[in-house]
């Protein structure tokens, strides 16, 4: 269970395996000896969170992130869009030619 903690927090954040195990694993400073307690200001500097603040702060980020995904599916999406348009000006010409071809 605690590897699986491990990987979870490691893939998601800045902090290494190793030193994630010695705060995991540092017991004698809590009276529950279950491990480290960081202050806000800890865990960034140990890399398990990017910046510190509030509610406001994590939804603008929250925004900024879907407002970068969704400009990037925009895009894809316009792309895709262009492509099916010039196909289908290529299957009418071609189709035009054939027909005046035929007659």
């Amino acid at each position: 269970m605690q590897d699986r903690i491990i990987s979870f927090v490691t893939e998601r954040s800045r902090i290494s395996a190793g030193r994630m195990r010695e705060l995991m694993f540092k017991t004698g400073e809590l009276s529950t000896d279950a491990g480290s307690v960081l202050s806000g200001e800890a865990a960034v500097k140990e890399g398990l969170m990017d910046e510190l603040g509030g509610l406001s702060d994590a939804l603008n980020c929250l925004y900024r992130l879907i407002g970068h995904n969704q400009a990037r599916q925009d895009a894809i999406a316009g792309e895709a869009i262009r492509a099916i348009r010039k196909a289908q000006g290529r299957s009418r010409s071609g189709g035009a030619a054939q027909s005046s071809r035929r007659a």
